[in-house]
């Protein structure tokens, strides 16, 4: 008679909306869609990607950069618990599993039976069954039976001590609970950077691929001379734009390094 040993592990996998990236649009330079004669200051084109700078839209660029900032403390903790309590659940079903394993190992040791044995006898009778060979299948199993038969006494005392509290194997494991999930991100969606991405892009009132590429044209304006920006060099930027640029950089500069970083 086999003695099947069964284990059920019980494994969360998340759903494969979790694996979608949010992907950063690559940035057209608006210096390649001049609309100007050669030679002289280009102009942007605008579209519902490349939206026009004025000064209600740097404010509320300001507004959803300062909200990634505000919040990047409080998620970047949120989604380094998310990690761990992942990976301490996963290290908690692997330690519950050798557990289990080196329980039963015992206690098979405590009834005689002889694991490399039992395989072997187990794989004949398999055999046997694969050819249709039922003759052989009843002797090996009736084999199993005889000895369980004579043994079963003192197999089934030895189990008992060995299962009471203190005995050599002890009780089984309990099946001790998963870490608790996240209280506020399961598994998340986005990658931080996204995330953040998002949350400002809601505060400034535009699309995440506008503000993206408002934010990848506002550093381009920090970053170059403003006399090469005059001249048309570097980014393309209409002359309002300029004029806007130029009045809130004391206002935009703080956020370079950010906006670099991003």
């Amino acid at each position: 008679m086999r003695i099947p040993l069964l284990l059920a592990l019980v494994l969360i996998v998340a759903p494969a909306e979790a694996q979608f990236r949010l992907p950063k649009p690559k940035v057209p330079n608006p210096l390649n869609r001049a609309t100007a004669a050669a030679g002289g200051p280009r102009a942007p084109e605008y579209d519902d990607r490349v939206i026009e700078i004025d000064d209600a839209r740097v404010t509320a660029l300001l507004k959803g950069l300062k909200l990634e900032q505000d919040r990047r403390p409080a998620l970047e903790a949120g989604y380094k618990k998310n990690a761990d309590d992942r990976a301490a659940a996963e290290v908690a079903m692997r330690r519950q599993g050798d557990a289990s394993t080196r329980w039963q190992g015992c206690l098979m040791q405590v009834m005689g039976i002889d694991t490399a044995a039992q395989r072997r006898l187990d794989a004949r009778i398999q055999a046997a069954e694969d050819r249709r060979d039922g003759a052989t299948v009843q002797r090996l199993q009736d084999s199993v039976m005889q000895a369980m038969m004579v043994n079963g006494p003192q197999i089934a005392l030895a189990q008992a001590e060995a299962l009471k509290p203190g005995g050599k194997c002890g009780p089984g494991p309990s099946a001790t609970p998963m870490a608790a999930p996240p209280r506020f991100l399961p598994e998340p969606s986005l990658p931080l950077a996204d995330s953040l991405r998002v949350l400002g892009a809601g505060a400034a009132g535009m699309t995440p691929e506008q503000y993206t590429l408002m934010q990848e044209r506002v550093l381009g304006y920090l970053v170059t001379d403003e006399a090469q920006t005059a001249r048309g060099q570097g980014w393309a930027f209409s002359a309002g734009e300029v004029r806007v640029l130029h009045a809130r950089r004391a206002a935009l500069q703080p956020y370079q390094q950010f906006l670099a970083d991003h």
